[in-house]
């Protein structure tokens, strides 16, 4: 029996891909091993590529979506970085969803549901496949929501603690790695930032694998700038889902 890592990428429009056009086709992947992508619709395991994800709509309600417009985003440079630095199989579940707060993610919601749904059909697929899934995480990139509507540090942080403790209850995840939320636009990102460290500090399956964030400017070419100022560039998705993907490989290890 082969064994897999397992990776559910949630939060907003940076982890669901709002990138400004047609991406690089990203790195290569480590000879002899292999990332996928489930595709909850169609019941598959697809080579991980761009555009990553789905739109999943119901009742009229957009509960998940895959890359905007088809354009870039950071799993399949993340899933190229993690191959090479850890050397091992990955699936990777798309639970992403733009312009989302912290409340909109909690349990009892229509979108909390299908991220689970489609995280367990993941995994269920991988046993059929005959699979042994080894390592099990959920990587999360959210915050610029909360930062528009001025969420506290601490409700910030109650939030997002308690949605990991109620998604862990369905999914069988140990680790959640956070991208720390960056610098963007006019509005506060400091409380997030706090708030997603904090948590990092005090909670033992709280890890940070990535700060490049709040290094990304349009002057640096990694941000979009006015016409969609929460946003990476191509760019900016190749460079902070390398980063992610290594340092979530050099976690594990240790």
């Amino acid at each position: 029996m082969q064994s897999v890592d397992f990776f559910m990428m949630s939060g907003q429009s940076n982890m669901q891909g709002q990138s400004e056009g047609p991406p690089e086709p990203p790195p290569k992947l480590l000879d002899g091993v292999s990332a996928w992508e489930y595709h909850y619709l169609s019941g598959t395991l697809i080579p991980v590529a761009h555009p990553s994800g789905e739109d999943i709509i119901r009742n009229g309600e957009a509960l998940l979506l895959g890359a905007h417009q088809g354009f870039g985003g950071l799993l399949p440079d993340f899933a190229s970085a993690y191959a090479h630095a850890s050397g091992h199989n990955a699936c990777y579940a798309h639970c992403a969803k733009g312009a989302t707060t912290m409340a909109e993610w909690q349990k009892g919601t229509a979108r909390f549901a299908c991220a689970v749904e489609k995280a367990l059909g993941a995994l269920k697929l991988l046993e059929k496949e005959e699979y042994s899934v080894q390592n099990a995480c959920l990587v999360w990139l959210q915050g610029e929501s909360d930062g528009i509507i001025n969420t506290g540090k601490d409700e910030y942080a109650r939030l997002l603690l308690r949605f990991w403790q109620d998604l862990k209850k369905e999914v069988p995840l140990k680790k959640f790695l956070i991208i720390r939320v960056g610098y963007f636009h006019h509005f506060p990102c400091e409380p997030i930032m706090q708030a997603q460290e904090k948590l990092c500090q005090t909670q033992p399956d709280f890890h940070m694998i990535s700060r490049l964030a709040s290094t990304f400017t349009v002057e640096n070419g990694l941000m979009q700038g006015e016409t969609a100022p929460y946003h990476y560039t191509n760019r900016g998705y190749a460079v902070i889902g390398a980063d992610a993907g290594k340092n979530a490989a050099l976690l594990l290890k240790n």
